[in-house]
């Protein structure tokens, strides 16, 4: 192993150590650092290095799941082996090396936040010590939806601040595919796609994002499916709010999370509870 990934491993250990005690003391389970990275279905600190939100598609049935890369750093060791993720059981960590200040230009008003006012993006391009979280659609084949495409759509937002998506294009200019304050709210994806994108947060706390996947079949008929993703972002440790996608704050992650997403999609403002008077 390379000194700069030992180096990568020990400050991620380092983070992990300063987390555990105030996020125990809200009542969250969270993994030892010094035990194995946690399997599927476990709770999984995501700290640095690459990885995808996968779209796929099986047995008839769209699906999201967390695709994190070899050398993913995992509750503070790096993965030995690419592993797959149920999106309610990752946390993805943005700490200050995420903090930087908003460029100027209306290009970037979608962000939320005013100019040189700090923003907090797990970048499109790997930057040491953060998450780089991509987008892919590669598992798909081609023909099996009309036009080859399928459509992300963000259903929920419950944190402090705005979350936008963004891919950056050769001269460094921002495309926004999501933006809460833009109120983009959906983008199309193309089947066969991995790409890398700016993940971004305008105040420090915890996010809770819902996205909804939906595709039409070429033979008729339609699919779709919805996951719960978790952000924590910070200049400094702050313990979880609640369980990971704990939307309705009964202590579980269930049906009844996804059933009040449901209950609420159309509404313009992704916002659970619904602002009094919403439509």
């Amino acid at each position: 192993m390379s000194t700069e990934s030992q180096l990568k491993i020990l400050s991620s250990g380092i983070l992990l150590t300063i987390l555990l005690p105030l996020l125990a003391s809200v009542g969250t389970q969270i993994p030892d650092p010094n035990q194995a990275p946690a399997p599927a279905g476990e709770t999984a600190y995501y700290l640095a290095e690459h990885g995808d939100l996968d779209i796929g598609f099986e047995e008839g049935q769209l699906d999201l799941h967390v695709h994190l890369h070899a050398g993913a750093i995992v509750n503070g060791k790096a993965l030995p082996e690419d592993t797959s993720f149920d999106p309610d059981a990752v946390i993805v960590v943005a700490t200050q090396e995420a903090r930087i200040l908003r460029p100027a230009g209306p290009l970037w008003d979608p962000t939320g936040t005013d100019v040189n006012r700090p923003l907090w993006v797990l970048p499109q391009h790997e930057k040491e010590g953060l998450p780089a979280l991509g987008l892919a659609t590669d598992e798909i084949e081609t023909g099996v939806f009309v036009n080859d495409v399928v459509t992300l759509s963000l259903r929920h937002l419950k944190g402090p601040g705005d979350f936008s998506l963004w891919a950056d294009n050769a001269l460094g200019q921002p495309g926004f595919l999501l933006s809460t304050h833009g109120q983009i709210l959906s983008t199309t994806l193309p089947v066969a796609l991995h790409a890398h994108c700016n993940w971004g947060f305008t105040r420090p706390g915890t996010y809770t994002l819902v996205f909804e996947v939906t595709a039409n079949l070429s033979g008729g008929g339609s699919t779709r499916a919805l996951a719960i993703c978790t952000f924590l972002v910070s200049e400094s440790p702050i313990p979880l709010e609640a369980l990971p996608g704990d939307i309705n704050l009964d202590g579980v992650v269930n049906e009844s999370d996804l059933q009040i997403v449901k209950d609420n999609l159309g509404r313009r403002i992704p916002v659970w509870p619904a602002p009094q008077g919403s439509q």
